[in-house]
This record gives C-alpha cells, structure tokens and sequence, in this order.
C-alpha cells in the first residue's frame, strides 16, 4: 500500500494542517487541521488538495451571511448575478458546481463576502450582456470578469479551439473572421497541417 504523503504544515484555504488523524471508514488519511477562525477540522487530503474544503466550515456560513445581507440591492439583475456566481463555486449542491468549485474555480476575497465591491468593480450589468471570465480557468475576480454578449461568451469556453495570430490568441472562429474566411475553410486548413500564418493568409480560389 503507498504510504500517503505527508502534508503536516502545509495550507489549504483557511486550513493549516496540525498532524495525521484517523482514516475515513475507507481507509484513506485524514489530516487535522486548525482553521484561522480557531475551529479545527478533519479532512482527508484529496479534499483539501483539490480544494473542496477550504475551511472549519466559517466560510460557508460567512458566504450564507453575505447572501442575506441587505443592502438595497436584493432582486436586482446584479445581486442575482452575484449569488449564483458564488453558488456554483461553492455549494456543492448547485448543479453547476461541478463545471465551477468541483475543478478549483474560485471567487476571489473581495466580491465573495461583499456585494457592494462586485457591484463597485463591475458596474450596472448593461443590457443583455453576461457576466464571464477572461480566462475560462481563472478566478471570479476583477480583473478576469467582464460583462459580455452571448458570442462572446460561446467562443470563450474549454471546448474551443484557439490559435496565436500575430501575437494574439484567438479562437478559430475569431481567426476566421478576422481573415475572411468560413470557419470551415480556416479549421480544415489547419487540420491538414497547414501552418496558422499561411491558413490565415492563403486565398480562397477560384475555380
């Protein structure tokens, strides 16, 4: 059996762990840990090494707290924004939560408990825009949100294929576009093995 690797002193969130506690029921380590708010909690170390517990469970209450927090601004487009955002990233009941918290998207320290600096830092939602991130892998943070359109949003998804041009990375739709031509023609060229400098520029002929 491989002896699970020590983690005593490393952080986790919150979690600062203490020493090895008692396996789970399925013989997996376990680590004691001492929160900053004073709790302790023991968690087993896939938990704390993906993310999944970040806390004695204060941040969940803190984040419930938030929520209710009244400020003028409940029912509002960006308050409901606000809380799915921090819903999918850290109740594992959502049903999103496994595309969100589940693979270590987190919301960073100042909208998570605050409405009032989300509202600050991103403004009033313009119409029919949508909340979303820069980098598809990056926090819910100032300076990796935007508010965007529905294309916008499509073309910045993990399932997209991108490409560098002239020093800027783009998915092959945008390249297609910004060349002139049908995203059929641009990926085909490039699954061919073409390189994206002649794909971009080669014209289309005339037959």
């Amino acid at each position: 059996m491989t002896r699970p690797a020590n983690i005593k002193g490393e952080r986790f969130g919150r979690l600062s762990v203490l020493n090895r506690g008692d396996n789970d029921k399925h013989g997996k380590a376990r680590w004691v840990c001492r929160c900053d708010c004073g709790g302790t909690a023991t968690v087993g170390a896939a938990q704390l090494k993906r993310g999944l517990t970040r806390s004695c469970g204060c941040l969940h209450v803190e984040t419930i707290s938030a929520l209710r927090r009244t400020h003028g601004k409940s029912g509002t487009v960006e308050h409901k924004i606000w809380k799915q955002m921090i819903q999918r990233c850290t109740n594992t009941n959502n049903p999103s939560y496994c595309h969100y918290g589940g693979r270590g998207i987190v919301v960073c320290e100042r909208w998570r408990h605050c409405f009032e600096n989300f509202l600050a830092d991103m403004g009033q939602r313009p119409p029919l825009l949508q909340l979303d991130r820069i980098n598809n892998n990056g926090p819910y943070s100032p300076e990796n949100c935007r508010w965007a359109t529905i294309k916008q949003q499509r073309r910045n998804t993990r399932a997209n294929l991108w490409l560098v041009w002239k020093g800027k990375r783009m998915t092959i739709a945008e390249a297609a576009e910004h060349a002139g031509l049908k995203y059929a023609t641009l990926a085909g060229r490039l699954r061919r093995g073409w390189s994206v400098s002649k794909a971009m520029a080669e014209p289309i002929r005339e037959w």
